[in-house]
């Protein structure tokens, strides 16, 4: 497996947010520095991380398994979706409820994952563990166990493991720690529709996170957060995923989840847009065939906004001092300038495992 190494790291002053170079490959040869807006399909060169997530049902794989034609376009439409100039990260959601995976279904995972992404990352296993009791987090662990293991024969790749939000306050500890001891530093966290910087779920797990001082080892990757909604109906909300990026989110990827909504079409309907200058999503009303279009124009505005949050943490630059300029309420600041104030004493480090 192979390691990834950060180095450069500078923090900010009121926020738990750092500007830090990630170099992953045996020589370091492929590098990115975050914080971070990966791009989607459609958006070569835009961004140094590629962003690729499908959710794959068990018939699906086992067709995949049963038909090499299926499986070879099930291929050739994953593939499509790379960018030949970026560090692609490919998830894949296991889509059911109900249906534990055996483990040639797992293995074919395995198999469909590992062409089209540069580094292993363990399935996010989210619909399947939801309601989490104590033996849902042993299923999610062994199935983890279980994708690791078909991938680990064959790979050089660096691996990244994907931690569902759904589990309890007090398993996170015992999770990471599980993983720590497999060498897996970096994780990609899926909130599955639900607040990221709201709640207790990430102050816990960053709290942990910090204890084992891993930020020097790896870097932390939010998806399917909830990006905020327009309560007092005045045209613009805070985008709360985006702000994900001053609460310890290295990379700050997109919502591929749709929750609610009405399922009747529509030629016309609301989207939003991300505005640099607020923090917030603007509603845009449009016609429906131009959503595309206003979502790859929401995401560069947070890939440019980055880059330039890049630029003043390298030059230790206050980030207050942008966040004071935004339209956002001071509760959201107070708030995420907490989770700075609420980092808790270092109690263990990678030494202790190795």
């Amino acid at each position: 497996m192979t390691k990834i190494f950060i180095s450069d790291i500078k923090a900010d002053e009121d926020f738990v947010s750092s500007s830090k170079t990630i170099r992953i490959g045996t020589s370091g040869n492929v590098k990115i520095q975050t914080p971070m807006k990966p791009s989607l399909k459609g958006m070569n060169g835009t961004s140094a991380v590629r962003e690729i997530y499908r959710k794959i049902k068990p018939s699906v794989i086992d067709l995949c398994l049963n038909n090499s034609a299926y499986d070879s376009e099930y291929g050739s439409t994953t593939g499509s979706m790379r960018d030949p100039n970026a560090l692609n990260i490919f998830t894949l959601a296991y889509d059911s409820k109900n249906v534990i995976p055996t483990d040639n279904q797992i293995k074919q995972m395995s198999d469909i994952q590992y062409n089209n992404t540069d580094v292993v990352v363990l399935p996010s296993w989210f619909r399947l563990i939801k309601e989490c009791d104590r033996s849902q987090v042993e299923l999610y662990l062994e199935l983890s166990d279980k994708f690791y293991n078909y991938s680990s024969f064959r790979n050089h790749k660096p691996v990244i493991a994907a931690i569902p939000s759904c589990i309890p306050n007090d398993k996170i500890e015992g999770v990471l720690k599980h993983f720590v001891e497999m060498d897996i530093t970096t994780f990609i966290l899926d909130f599955n529709g639900r607040s990221m910087i709201n709640g207790t779920w990430l102050r816990n797990f960053t709290r942990e996170w910090d204890s084992y001082k891993l930020e020097k080892e790896g870097f932390l990757y939010s998806i399917n957060s909830y990006q905020g909604v327009d309560k007092k109906n005045v045209g613009n909300y805070e985008a709360k995923d985006f702000l994900g990026f001053l609460a310890g989110i290295d990379l700050v990827g997109d919502k591929h989840e749709v929750y609610g909504g009405s399922n009747e079409p529509s030629e016309m309907n609301h989207t939003k847009v991300f505005s640099a200058g607020t923090y917030c999503y603007q509603k845009v009303f449009c016609p429906t065939k131009e959503f595309e279009k206003y979502k790859v124009k929401s995401i560069d505005n947070q890939i440019r906004e980055l880059a330039n949050v890049r630029d003043h943490l390298t030059h230790g630059e206050r980030l207050l001092e942008v966040v004071e300029t935004k339209s956002l309420d001071p509760k959201t600041v107070s708030s995420l300038r907490s989770f700075k104030s609420e980092k808790s004493v270092v109690k263990k480090h990678l030494d202790d495992f190795f």
